[in-house]
């Protein structure tokens, strides 16, 4: 059975997502020319990070159809290269990892007033990877590191404390990275070795200690050799998508957790970038979009599609978009969905509400 959002009605409103904008409820133009993230928190808001400064802009989205900025943020660090991770605990708390270093915590608790509660500058090069899980009342941040592998926070209200790394410089790397029930899944390209790919599976038996349970380094076809990757849970937990730019995208079984099985969705181009996905929770209904390159064109699409059990994918639309996407995001409670990208006509960022 499909979650609620996954109504015939629903498909269509989505499906359109591919289109000029016909089932937009608003829209907002950012005070940024690049957005790369969009999460849902507390107080009728969305949170936009940006790349080069790594602002956070909060957007009252109470009136979907006419979303306003209520305040820009300028926290430590800058260039928010990908991912935030929000969480309602402690009143409510966003993190943000920085390409040139150092991890934020912010207190969103008021979102007109947002504070920084914690910071880690020690953290040297983030590009995607954040996922916060409460296991056995610990309250922990799981953190991937450019050329160097998995952290693992504790986190308080006011505190951001690193308690756990499995480091290796130039021979370990991370950026990709997801947690599914018991297991994390994390995907990177050492620095001394760019031509091997390599997918790992850590049981969280212990969350504070990851055990490394699976280490595959023949990860799919390379075409670009730049070790991108995106990974991201399918809405019930059977499957990754992992998105890695111009070497496709892959669908990954997770029947087996300690030996995952991929498949091929879209091959290595050079002229596709497979950006990342979206999938809805509790439903079979997954996205991914990307941009395709034409010289010094960028042109951006969506394809939408269900994930069966048995690595069956059954397509619902797709085609051009009108921006370019960098993130989703769903608000379950009201069935809304948010989308943040670069209008090219404008070269500007914009936050969609469907």
């Amino acid at each position: 059975m499909h979650h609620r959002l996954t109504t015939a009605s629903s498909l269509f409103v989505l499906a359109l997502l591919t289109s000029t904008g016909r089932a937009q409820i608003g829209s907002l133009t950012l005070p940024t020319a690049d957005p790369r993230s969009v999460v849902v928190i507390n107080g009728n808001h969305v949170v936009v990070g940006e790349r080069v400064l790594g602002h956070q802009h909060y957007v009252d989205v109470s009136n979907p159809a006419l979303p306003s900025l209520s305040v820009t943020l300028d926290p430590p660090f800058y260039d928010q290269w990908f991912d935030a991770e929000y969480t309602p605990d402690f009143g409510g708390r966003l993190f943000t990892g920085h390409r040139f270093g150092g991890i934020n915590m912010i207190d969103t608790s008021n979102p007109l007033a947002p504070t920084v509660a914690a910071t880690d500058p020690a953290a040297t090069y983030h590009y995607r990877g954040l996922r916060y899980r409460t296991f056995g009342g610990q309250s922990l941040l799981y953190y991937a590191e450019v050329n160097m592998g998995l952290a693992v926070y504790s986190v308080g209200a006011t505190s951001l404390t690193r308690i756990w790394t499995d480091f290796l410089n130039a021979t370990n790397d991370a950026n990709g990275l997801e947690v599914v029930g018991n297991h994390l899944y994390l995907f990177g390209t050492p620095f001394s070795q760019p031509g091997r790919r390599e997918l790992k599976t850590y049981d969280l038996g212990n969350p504070a200690a990851p055990a490394l349970v699976n280490l595959r380094t023949n990860f799919g076809v390379i075409a670009a050799a730049q070790g991108h990757c995106q990974l991201r849970n399918t809405g019930l937990g059977t499957h990754l998508l992992a998105s890695r730019q111009r070497d496709g995208l892959d669908l990954i079984d997770l029947s087996n957790p300690a030996a995952p099985v991929s498949t091929m969705l879209i091959p290595p181009l050079q002229d596709v970038v497979c950006w990342g996905s979206f999938s809805y929770p509790n439903s079979t209904i997954s996205f991914v979009y990307g941009f395709l390159i034409s010289g010094t064109v960028r042109t951006g699409w969506l394809y939408s599609f269900h994930v069966l059990p048995g690595n069956v994918i059954v397509p619902i639309a797709g085609g051009l978009t009108a921006i370019e996407i960098h993130d989703m995001a769903v608000d379950t409670t009201t069935g809304r969905t948010f989308v943040t990208g670069i209008d090219w006509t404008t070269n500007q960022g914009v936050l969609q509400v469907y």
